[in-house]
């Protein structure tokens, strides 16, 4: 687990990190190699445990990671939809918050729970409270910023919590969004947020709760 090749000229001086989760055995190392010869000097090794994340509760990204966090920017439409940012003007709550771009596509799917790591149960009541500016409006004609919960296996059709926000919100607005739903039977839903025709938004402070 945690492969991560790296390289650079002679000289060159970097660092390097990766985040990554064993498996179910209690004998993993750390280790480095290298490919076709090469010298390299290694200092500063610093490992930290990060807590498992948890779906309830409020979810920042202080980790720095999406993978630490339990959530992805990738979506079907390709990788790396979002970034972490630690821009001090950006940022919401904290050290880091998530920042999306939509410079052209219709719909941009940018950040999503992971089904794998943070389960959403099936026929289950969920409220998600989350805040969010809008670094850039989204163009005229537009529907706005867009959260729901979705299952692959359900498909599009039977989307839940379809919630639009922001959509006349100018540049700069900050504000926070909560919403209601309930699952259905279907043990793969994942709560998702997009943009329609344009815009660029930071995300942070997901509260999800479990209704009774």
């Amino acid at each position: 687990v945690g492969t991560t090749h790296f390289k650079g000229e002679a000289g060159a001086t970097g660092t390097v990190s990766t985040v990554f989760t064993t498996k179910n055995h209690a004998d993993y190392y750390l280790a480095f190699s290298m490919n076709r010869s090469g010298a390299v000097v290694l200092d500063d090794i610093v490992v930290t445990v990060i807590p498992t994340p948890s779906l309830t509760g409020t979810q920042g990204f202080e980790t720095g990671s999406f993978a630490a966090a339990g959530y992805t920017s990738d979506s079907v439409a390709g990788p790396d939809r979002s970034s972490i940012i630690s821009d001090d003007a950006r940022v919401i709550t904290g050290q880091y918050s998530v920042f999306a771009d939509n410079a052209s596509e219709e719909w941009y799917e940018f950040l999503s729970t992971r089904n794998d790591v943070l389960p959403l149960a099936k026929s289950s009541s969920y409220t998600v409270k989350f805040n969010y500016r809008v670094v850039r409006a989204v163009d005229a004609g537009s529907a706005g910023f867009l959260f729901f919960s979705r299952s692959a296996l359900a498909g599009i059709s039977r989307d839940v919590g379809t919630t639009y926000f922001a959509k006349d919100a100018p540049s700069g607005t900050i504000g926070s969004l909560e919403v209601t739903f309930s699952t259905i039977n279907f043990a793969d839903y994942r709560l998702v947020w997009s943009m329609n025709k344009g815009g660029a938004i930071v995300i942070d402070d997901v509260q999800v709760t479990k209704n009774p």
